[in-house]
């Protein structure tokens, strides 16, 4: 398992992953100072929404940032996903690895690495982004509902308004825990892909369509519920969501279903 995880690491398209995936939150910092160098910090003028809460990349705060990651996170988490099957299938040690470990171990160590790699990757980068900010702004808690309101934002439109607005901290941890368990959703419908596929390139752009259709869809049908992760994950937006049951237990659901039908492809070419 060790070893296998090492693959990963010193895979170049982990890297490129990882590269591309932190430009955005590196955009919203800098684009936190360049807001920060313009703000003024008297209490009696300073605007209280401004903090590390609501102006991470993770909160729809107008850079725009986060909405670009969320749209393109399919892609981003399926890289090392796709690339290190194919290239394992490519090399021969992805024969290897099945006959050492047996189809069955094989098919649940490959499915767990990318479950991880996808979690890990979104998790880390996230956090980093957020905690980064309460180095430019003051850490403020809204027991004021006006410090929302001021920025014409009603607490309702977050998600977990009740755990936002009395402890933003752990609220803003469960948005990222929830966004890296799309991640791992994501970066496993690739991987599911990848033993049905034979082609690299669309293997690593199935799940960044499937999301984009929904989204059309959705526009089409003119439907007032966000229904794409690149909707619903934003900590504030103006459309409804689908019940906090649905959006937290159907990761789960899917990811089982996944492994059924890897599982099952694995075995069957056993």
């Amino acid at each position: 398992m060790k070893n296998y995880f090492m693959a990963y690491i010193k895979n170049p398209y982990f890297y490129l992953s990882i590269i591309l995936m932190i430009i955005f939150p590196f955009l919203n910092v800098l684009h936190n100072l360049e807001t920060a160098l313009h703000a003024t910090f008297n209490i009696r003028s300073f605007d209280f929404y401004l903090s590390p809460y609501t102006m991470w990349i993770g909160n729809e705060n107008g850079d725009g940032y986060g909405t670009f990651l969320y749209i393109l996170l399919p892609i981003l988490v399926a890289i090392p996903t796709v690339s290190v099957y194919f290239d394992y299938r490519k090399s021969g040690f992805h024969y290897f690895s099945r006959y050492k470990l047996s189809n069955q171990g094989y098919a649940l160590l490959f499915f767990r690495a990318s479950l991880l790699i996808g979690f890990f990757i979104s998790f880390v980068i996230l956090m980093m982004d957020f905690l980064s900010l309460f180095l430019i702004w003051p850490d403020f808690k809204f027991h004021d509902y006006l410090a929302l309101d001021n920025a014409g934002r009603g607490i309702y439109t977050f998600m977990f308004p009740s755990l936002f607005y009395y402890h933003p901290f752990l609220a803003t941890c469960v948005n990222i825990f929830l966004v890296s368990l799309y991640a791992s959703l994501f970066a496993t419908l690739a991987a599911l892909f990848s033993v049905y596929i034979s082609s690299r390139f669309i293997c690593l752009l199935l799940p960044f369509l499937i999301q984009t259709m929904l989204g059309f869809l959705s526009a089409i049908l003119d439907l007032s519920v966000a229904w794409t992760p690149a909707q619903f994950l934003n900590m504030s937006i103006s459309a409804s969501r689908p019940s906090p049951l649905l959006v937290f237990f159907a990761p789960f659901l899917l990811i089982a279903i996944f492994y059924f039908l890897y599982r099952k492809k694995i075995l069957g070419d056993g």
